[in-house]
């Protein structure tokens, strides 16, 4: 009987870390892939991935991960996380890959009017 009680908490305590961790994942932001995407997030979420494009930028210049994150007032973390693809580590330190596939905006002036443009390098 002992070993029945184990195990139902045990599987119990299983089936509440793995509903978590589908919660966490619902909540992670994902990372736009066209200028539709990029426009349906909130303003927030627009500067948070400017910021991210921003900083793996200056990365590429050879200032470190934590500085450049600084810079932009973003946490190193979260650069992690959202530009996993155009970082990679090298001794311990993050360093960013050569190019990258990230989508950036880029605001081009157009006969008295903004356009907004989405890129990705290749």
């Amino acid at each position: 009987m002992p070993n029945r009680r184990r195990n139902r908490k045990q599987t119990k305590n299983s089936s509440i870390s793995r509903t978590r961790n589908q919660a966490k994942a619902r909540r992670r932001a994902k990372r736009p892939t066209t200028a539709k995407q990029y426009f349906s997030l909130s303003r927030k979420d627009q500067e948070t991935w400017d910021s991210v494009a921003h900083v793996i930028s200056r990365i590429r210049d050879g200032v470190s991960l934590r500085q450049a994150s600084r810079e932009f007032d973003i946490a190193p973390r979260i650069v992690m996380e959202r530009g996993r693809p155009a970082l990679r580590k090298v001794k311990g330190r993050y360093v960013a890959t050569k190019a990258d596939r990230l989508l950036r905006i880029i605001t081009i002036l157009v006969a008295k009017d903004k356009k907004e443009i989405a890129k990705k390098a290749k």
